[in-house]
């Protein structure tokens, strides 16, 4: 689970977020990690400390599993603000993963 929230949500969400299993990821509008929890520490081998701060791309590399997904997944984020489907994560060390993503993009009143 990946969830993009503004900066007036940060001092709310992480508690929220620590009770989840799954492996919940947050970033900024940057793409720059603010939340690492348990669950991706150990799916994605990487402590806390060592995400924290990292753009996404630095701690995988994300591929769709076809174009048309691609397109799908932006659209809906633009409109809605919610995608869920399945894409693939590859590692650093080559270790691919086909996760399920839901990514939920929290905006502020102010947009």
């Amino acid at each position: 689970t990946m969830v993009i929230w503004g900066e007036r949500d940060q001092a709310l969400l992480p508690t929220l977020l620590e009770a989840f299993a799954e492996a919940v990821i947050a970033a900024d509008a940057e793409y720059r990690v603010v939340y690492f929890g348990p669950g991706a520490e150990r799916l994605y081998r990487t402590s806390r400390a060592g995400a924290l701060g990292r753009g996404l791309t630095e701690l995988y590399r994300y591929e769709w599993l076809d174009a048309a997904e691609e397109a799908r997944a932006l659209d809906a984020l633009g409109t809605v603000g919610v995608w869920r489907g399945e894409n693939v994560h590859v590692l650093h060390d080559g270790t691919r993963l086909v996760v399920e993503s839901v990514v939920t993009a929290l905006r502020g009143a102010d947009g």
